[in-house]
């Protein structure tokens, strides 16, 4: 953590009871390592430890814990729906997200969310004693720094609202219902090269890279409103991002285990070759992705221009590393003809190491996925050969072009 939370130092001596505690998390290591060093502290003891939502609700149930150190990533579901869970069953628990994921947006909803507090993985063991007491003594556990990005997201948005000029809300408004981009323009008696002026500009000043993400921080923040116009289908997200975007918009979002299947899969990519070979994996959830991919008959790909190669490679190859014998995987890994593998600074949505190997050009992406799945410690690559994909919605300056593979 930026700022350390600060220890305060154990309870005193003449405490009726130490400081109950559950740890909710699904990587095994991480719990025990957490619950050894938990159980070491005079006035603390570890009550229970769970590796899904319903193992907590179990735990919590029986055994009625001060304090649940939780990780935002579940099996089955997110950490924010195991939370109010949780909450229901016994109102009066302090729960701390815990957590190796870097996006700022996460400790915003976890303050949303009524967390009492909010911790990353990187955080010391001392760090963690401090957060257990402090949630325990009733006290907020956010850092300065998370608490200045959340009072900085709050003003943006803010101020982003106040900046929006009417034309530019109009606009806004037609995107949350849909429109497109001719309709737009002709409802609002204008060129379509206005109405993509005014969605540059609305981007902009939203902070958002998509029509998509700007509509989600419209209707989080209130500055449009999506009234009873609901989409009647049931989805699953791939993300924290996707998943939160997708809540924001009014979405109904399950785990993948409570639908079994899927009737559609629509996703991005980082690349996309002329036999629609894909390279996936940008932000690190090409895990995920590929799973929910194939629960899909149908799978389209939505890109722009620029993600159009002639051959696979020069994004590199994005691939989901176990947390053991990292450099031993790497060094397999440039074995197969790598020319460098680099590590990212941050971690999956499932809490492994990502690392980005560069082939070059790869002429042969079938062959390169046979060999990366047989490296042991490679949860997952990001390469999605052509079978996969029905069909590539193409954005570009000129409308929008469809591309399908020829079965």
């Amino acid at each position: 953590m930026s700022e350390p939370v600060e220890d305060e130092g154990p309870a005193s001596a003449d405490q009726a009871t130490a400081i109950a505690v559950v740890i909710i998390d699904d990587h095994k290591m991480m719990a025990e390592g957490l619950r050894a060093a938990i159980t070491s502290a005079p006035d603390m003891d570890v009550v229970g430890v769970a590796a899904t939502g319903a193992d907590a609700e179990d735990v919590v149930q029986a055994e009625h814990p001060d304090v649940v150190l939780m990780d935002y990533s579940m099996p089955e579901a997110d950490g924010f729906t195991v939370a109010r869970r949780l909450r229901e069953l016994d109102p009066g628990i302090k729960i701390i997200m815990l957590t190796g994921h870097q996006d700022t947006s996460l400790v915003a909803r976890a303050v949303e969310e009524g967390f009492d507090g909010f911790l990353r993985k990187t955080a010391s063991i001392d760090e963690v004693f401090g957060a257990v007491r402090r949630a325990h003594n009733g006290e907020p556990v956010f850092s300065a720094s998370d608490l200045a990005l959340v009072m900085q997201r709050a003003r943006g948005a803010t101020r982003a609202a106040n900046e929006l000029t009417d034309p530019e809300l109009d606009v806004l408004r037609l995107m949350t219902a849909g429109t497109s981009t001719d309709a737009m323009a002709e409802t609002l008696y204008v060129s379509a090269h206005t109405i993509r002026s005014h969605v540059r500009h609305i981007l902009e000043k939203l902070g958002a890279h998509s029509k998509l993400e700007a509509v989600a921080i419209a209707l989080r923040e209130g500055i449009v409103e999506l009234g009873d116009r609901r989409p009647d289908i049931v989805c699953t997200a791939t993300s924290v991002q996707t998943h939160d975007l997708a809540t924001s918009l009014g979405l109904t979002v399950v785990a993948p285990d409570e639908i079994g299947s899927l009737d559609l899969a629509i996703d991005g990519a980082d690349e996309v070759d002329p036999a629609f070979n894909l390279t996936k994996g940008g932000g690190g959830a090409h895990t995920r992705e590929k799973i929910v991919a194939q629960m899909a008959p149908r799978f389209v790909v939505v890109v722009d221009e620029s993600k159009l190669v002639p051959h696979l490679g020069p994004f590199g190859t994005p691939l989901e590393v176990l947390d053991f014998a990292p450099e031993v995987v790497v060094a397999r890994v440039l074995a197969l003809g790598a020319s460098a593998v680099v590590r990212r600074t941050v971690r999956s949505d499932n809490d492994n190491l990502l690392f980005d190997a560069h082939f070059g050009t790869v002429d042969d992406p079938a062959a390169l996925a046979r060999s990366l799945e047989q490296v042991p410690g490679i949860v997952e690559h990001g390469l999605f050969l052509a079978p996969m994909v029905e069909r590539v919605v193409v954005a570009g300056l000129d409308g929008v072009r469809e591309l399908v593979r020829p079965q």
